[in-house]
């Protein structure tokens, strides 16, 4: 079961970026109600594991693909 609520995670993270929204590991906490500390190792896994080209940007306080 943790497996799917981690996939579900990815794609949601993913389609918010992709809508140049700029996500954040709060924002993904907050939606999931996990910790802020689980989804910094959501967004660890999605860029070293499944080599989403994430990159935070200061300036908007998110991700974005780059």
């Amino acid at each position: 079961m943790t497996q799917k609520l981690s996939y579900e995670r990815y794609i949601w993270f993913d389609g918010l970026v992709r809508a140049g929204k700029f996500p954040n590991a709060a924002t993904l906490a907050a939606r999931f109600e996990i910790s802020v500390r689980q989804a910094g190792r959501d967004l660890e896994f999605m860029k070293y594991r499944l080599r989403a080209p994430l990159r935070y940007d200061p300036g908007r306080r998110g991700y974005k693909y780059g």
